[in-house]
């Protein structure tokens, strides 16, 4: 499987689960309100922040209908990415809060405009949305600036992402994302199982950009192996904005985060069960059992099989030793709160 890094973060097999914090136009146009986004999703342990750059001449006609309609005030989608988007000078002053937080700066370009102008800001990978994977001429594009593309595939069939692979597979680092654009996305078509197949129809690394809004899908994505993982936030979901069902808040992001440095510690360490046991025979002593008497019984008498139990701790007599005392006479009264020893009996 291919490597590569964004930024300084590897993304491998063997190394934690990438996490991408996405924005999207959840800052509703809102400088103080992107800050804020960044802040939050530093602390609570994302690897990166995404936001989307629309610009609307660019990408969009008055024919574009809203996917949800949360507002009035918008009298087209269109109108929607006009009022929602960042001046170039804004742009700057997010990229830059974002390295003083050091969280890397991701962005989604929905125009070669748009990727041009991300481009120009030296941005470390491209996230490209599902309903890019047939414009072409974005790929052709992104081809030249050889960053590592990550490639969305909610709406794409298997066909289309076969395609836009080979297009790219020998330009660019890449990585493919299950995805499923239902909003939000019940249980049973989150697609876990694709992200294993993807790592071996592909060759490339795998994630999971996740519309659950919650965190279970996410947790079992990075323990089933994948290597980055997306999810949409929220302040409050509460909040009206397109993505609010299908967003999580900050805590649990911070849950995703934890758990991804806690399964790539699990998964990436294997155990070797009889070296870990050697490292364990003190407990063993407490919770094993030895080799007792179920009765108490007096000097003379010869021990049968039928005279012992079993009984903690496990620092006497194993029951895998007991032909080394079945038959044999003991020399001295034991009491059946005793373990037995071996000085308990006569020689012979």
């Amino acid at each position: 499987m291919q490597t590569f890094k964004i930024a300084n973060k590897l993304i491998s097999n063997n190394s934690k689960t990438f996490i991408i914090a996405e924005i999207g136009l959840a800052h509703m146009g809102s400088l103080n309100i992107a800050h804020s986004f960044i802040d939050a999703a530093a602390k609570f342990g994302a690897d990166a922040v995404k936001f989307q750059m629309h610009i609307a001449s660019e990408e969009s006609t008055i024919d574009e209908k809203f996917r949800i309609r949360i507002s009035s005030q918008y009298k087209s989608r269109y109108e929607y990415w006009e009022k929602t988007s960042f001046k170039i000078e804004e742009w700057n002053e997010i990229i830059n809060h974002c390295k003083k937080k050091k969280i890397i700066f991701l962005c989604t370009p929905f125009s070669i405009k748009a990727a041009e102008i991300l481009e120009n800001f030296n941005i470390k990978a491209f996230k490209i949305g599902s309903g890019e994977i047939l414009f072409h001429d974005m790929f052709d594009y992104l081809k030249k600036t050889k960053k590592p593309i990550l490639i969305s595939t909610g709406l794409a069939k298997i066909s289309e992402i076969d395609d836009i692979t080979k297009k790219i597979k020998s330009s660019n680092p890449f990585a493919i994302f299950q995805c499923t654009s239902l909003y939000p996305t019940p249980p049973e078509k989150v697609g876990l199982n694709l992200i294993n197949e993807f790592k071996l129809r592909y060759k490339c690394p795998v994630g999971l950009s996740d519309h659950s809004g919650n965190i279970y899908s996410a947790i079992s994505a990075i323990a089933l192996g994948a290597n980055l993982i997306e999810v949409h936030i929220s302040f409050d979901k509460s909040i009206s904005n397109p993505d609010s069902s299908s967003s999580i808040t900050f805590s649990q992001l911070g849950e995703i985060a934890n758990a991804a440095k806690f399964l790539n510690i699990t998964v990436n360490n294997k155990v070797n069960k009889n070296k870990l046991v050697k490292e364990l025979s003190s407990y063993r002593k407490i919770f094993f059992r030895s080799l007792s008497l179920n009765k108490s019984l007096k000097k003379g008498n010869i021990v049968g099989k039928n005279d012992l139990t079993l009984k903690k701790p496990g620092t006497g007599i194993p029951p895998n030793k007991l032909n080394l005392i079945v038959g044999k006479k003991l020399k001295k009264n034991v009491k059946t709160n005793k373990l037995l020893n071996i000085k308990d009996f006569e020689n012979e």
